[in-house]
């Protein structure tokens, strides 16, 4: 029988290896890729374009080596690879290529057998048999088929996973299995992962057969809240298990910066619940304990399924990592976390018994290599653990469990870089780490060493991280810090006095739930001083909410009767970069039933789609509600109203986007509040449907021009067909002007214009009557001369409304505008 491409791309989606990743630690779980996956930005390295998405990855080249941190998703972007590219062929299993994962580390090549690349290529067709099961002839004739016609799609996951002494013979095979494949069809992609650590050891040796370089960035603070919906959406509560752990992490931003990694993330999330089913309190500590256990030995024991993963013991990794730590910090001559190389090779010599400095170098870069934690800066100079966070925890570990004296000698080296302010919070998060790894009854006595110091900011983390309430200087702490807080003038309510604050509220909130009690009392008298009926001392402090807690700061508005919509707008705007803030406001705007507050959160929300990209996503998504709609209808028949609707994707036009802008470039009446710049400059243009339809036979030549000009530099820029077919595409019809709306309408975001015309050679738009769409456009980075010439002509009001779309397009801000006049 001979097997299709959907009869293979079906098969290959039932396979679970293939749709889930595992989840490491404690209580460990599966999740399914589709569901949980965030989109990844990647640095290219090789490029004019220095960061591309994911979905654009196969389009820079055919042969591409994607590097990572542990735990970064290079795993997890192949199996998305995998399943998108099967989903494409189960649609189109002509033009489709047939997409093969494979993990490198269960491979063996015979090197004095017959030509690697032919192996290579034989056991890709292993692979194919083992998901049809069928006979090898049928994966034969369907590898064949394939590599000649639409081509192969060759994900080969882990090169670090492939054993040192098999290194070489796998990098030969894959330099010949490339080689075989360009023969064989140009159109066939093969895909390498590896970590960054190990990349920067070998990467002379791929460079020549895999020039394209693409680095996984970490998630950002949005990327982060849109993996936490994924992982709770369909579960009872999944707003407040959302806000609850993103409002942890911003009450940690160490930790917040440390979840900056897919991995520890998912690893942060288990844990989270975990805790919270048995109702057990949980600590960073704890947290940080799972993760370096996952990096330090379980994760690559699982990778190799071999117990021989284990010889090197986790308290000998431990005890190297953390002299290494402790050595950097305690030398203040040292940056922290710049490690030293030759000191490092000479605790490992110590540490293992070695001989020679060779052989001590030799397993610090396995140690990088194997574990992911540390990684070379420069070449046998200096290197860094991944995070500053985990450098100070092994730091804490070695001088609790490793030195008898280890506790005292931290209190001594804290006491000493006090005299100097550049390092006196040298060791500030390394001694609450100390205080919580350490035995019950040194802890005790760890608090009290702390408390004798003065510094109730130290005192309160340390408090926060053992979780020590029922200790006297639980309330000496929050006795001392309500009187320093209430005191404190409001002119030096600095950034300092803000985070003490913000430390005070997360200590008594975890005093509260461990030691059962309500301590919000303590609290709200904090608050009732610190406000004394003053509205500019409760905007301040709503500002400062805003910024870490979201919920916090719209209770806080509530308790005190603050208007915001009326009183503090330009708050609103600013915070909406904050996801689960845009998640309360677009509640609070869908349930709005008093017509003209509905026109201020128009004018708010428009504010805040103009300015952040992350608003105009979400808004974009959002429906509105029927006391919306009616305005929206009304709105539309305004001569001024902005047509939303003709330009957006169809799945938007009845969305909140949509809504907002119709009704507040329609209500020219409405009193826009001086800080919403942008929306102001609307204002004063002209509606630019109607002027598009009243174009005069002689402006008409002129927009040709500007088209002629604009891509006139990108001709020789963008030399590949599609490109130039994108040229003359929006030279027959469709102006430049046309784009700019277009981008306009579906990003409303200062993105550039030069992506918009050309799209990197693919014009969004085939016919007069389609609709834009919202594509990936590459972020401003300097003015080309397209841009140039375009803002020429926009100046120049050759259609009043071109000067808007020049604006947004070359990301001039509006609030600058009499600049750039």
């Amino acid at each position: 029988m001979r097997v299709g491409m959907r009869s293979y791309s079906r098969l290959v989606l039932n396979n679970v290896e293939n749709v889930y990743m595992p989840v490491p630690g404690k209580g460990g779980v599966t999740l399914k890729v589709e569901d949980m996956f965030v989109n990844l930005k990647l640095e290219n390295f090789t490029r004019n374009t220095p960061t591309v998405s994911d979905t654009a990855l196969l389009t820079l080249g055919n042969r591409i080596q994607v590097i990572g941190d542990p735990g970064s998703g290079k795993s997890t972007l192949i199996k998305k690879l995998l399943i998108d590219s099967c989903r494409q062929a189960i649609e189109r299993p002509r033009s489709s290529k047939l997409a093969v994962r494979i993990e490198l580390k269960n491979l063996r090549f015979d090197e004095a057998g017959e030509d690697l690349g032919e192996q290579f290529i034989g056991k890709v067709r292993a692979v194919v048999a083992q998901q049809i099961g069928q006979e090898a002839n049928e994966a034969v004739d369907l590898f064949l088929r394939c590599s000649e016609d639409a081509g192969l799609l060759v994900l080969l996951d882990g090169l670090d996973e492939v054993a040192s002494q098999e290194y070489p013979t796998m990098t030969k095979a894959i330099e010949s299995l490339s080689s075989r494949l360009a023969r064989l069809s140009e159109k066939n992609i093969v895909v390498l992962t590896m970590r960054v650590q190990f990349y920067q050891q070998v990467y002379r040796d791929l460079t020549s057969s895999f020039p394209v370089v693409l680095h996984i960035q970490r998630f950002t603070s949005n990327d982060i809240f849109k993996f936490l919906s994924s992982w709770f959406r369909g579960q009872s509560d999944a707003g407040v298990h959302v806000n609850k752990v993103f409002g942890e992490l911003s009450d940690k931003p160490s930790l917040r910066d440390l979840c900056t990694n897919p991995l520890i993330l998912s690893m942060y999330v288990v844990n989270f619940q975990r805790a919270s089913s048995i109702d057990l309190p949980d600590t960073r500590t704890s947290f940080y304990s799972d993760v370096s256990s996952e990096f330090l030995i379980m994760r690559r024991a699982r990778q190799w399924s071999l117990r021989s993963a284990r010889v090197a013991r986790i308290e000998q990794r431990e005890g190297i990592f953390g002299s290494i730590a402790l050595e950097n910090l305690s030398d203040i001559t040292q940056p922290a976390n710049q490690l030293s190389w030759s000191t490092a090779t000479q605790i490992v010599k110590a540490e293992l018994n070695l001989d020679t400095d060779v052989a001590a170098e030799e397993n610090l870069l396995s140690l990088s290599s194997e574990t992911g934690l540390i990684t070379p800066e420069r070449d046998m100079e200096t290197f860094r653990f991944i995070h500053l966070t985990i450098c100070e925890y092994f730091a804490a570990l070695e001088a609790i469990r490793g030195r008898e004296d280890g506790w005292d000698n931290l209190i001594h080296l804290h006491g000493s870089f006090q005299r100097d302010p550049s390092t006196a919070s040298r060791l500030i998060e390394v001694l609450p780490f100390a205080c919580a790894l350490a035995r019950r009854d040194q802890r005790r006595v760890a608090l009290v060493n702390v408390a004798a110091l003065g510094d109730n900011e130290l005192l309160g983390r340390c408090l926060l991280e053992t979780q020590a309430y029922d200790h006297w200087t639980w309330e000496r702490y929050r006795d001392r810090e309500r009187a320093h807080l209430v005191t404190t003038p409001v002119h030096s309510w600095d950034e300092r006095w803000f985070s003490r604050l913000h430390l005070y509220q997360v200590v008594v909130a975890d005093a509260s739930d461990v030691l059962g009690v309500d301590e919000s009392s303590s609290l709200d008298s904090v608050f009732d001083q610190l406000i004394s009926n003053n509205r500019e001392r409760l905007l301040l402090l709503f500002r400062s909410y805003a910024e870490h807690n979201a919920p916090s700061a719209l209770r806080l508005s509530r308790a005190y009767g603050m208007d915001l919509l009326a009183e503090a707008p330009d708050i609103i705007v600013d915070a909406c970069d904050e996801p689960p803030f845009l998640e309360l406001v677009v509640d609070h705007a869908q349930q709005e039933p008093d017509r003209q507050r509905i026109h201020r959160w128009a004018a708010v929300l428009t504010e805040a789609i103009l300015r952040s990209r992350t608003a105009s996503e979400r808004l974009a998504k959002a429906q509105i509600t029927d006391a919306w709609s009616t305005e929206f209808d009304t709105s539309r028949t305004a001569d001024s109203a902005w047509p939303m609707n003709r330009v957006v994707h169809p799945n938007a036009r009845n969305s909140l986007l949509v809504g907002a802008v119709s009704i507040a470039t329609s209500d020219l009446a409405l009193s826009t509040p001086p800080t919403l710049h942008l929306l102001t400059a609307l204002h004063s243009l002209p509606n630019p449907n109607r002027q598009s339809s009243q174009i005069s036979r002689r402006v008409l030549p002129l927009l040709l021009v500007s088209g002629i000009l604009l891509s006139a530099g990108a001709w020789e820029t963008f030399n590949d067909p599609a490109s130039r077919l994108g040229i003359v595409l929006s030279l027959l019809g469709f102006p430049p002007y046309v784009y700019a709306f277009m981008l306009f309408a579906a990003r409303m975001r200062m993105w550039r214009l030069y992506g918009a015309v050309v799209n990197r050679g693919r014009p969004q738009v085939k016919t007069r009557r389609s609709r834009a769409k919202s594509v990936e456009i590459p972020p401003l980075t300097d003015l080309d001369a397209g841009d140039k010439i375009f803002l020429w002509f926009a100046n120049r009001k050759f259609i009043p409304a071109m000067r808007a779309y020049g604006m947004v397009a070359a990301g001039v801000r509006t609030d600058r505008s009499q600049d750039a006049n």
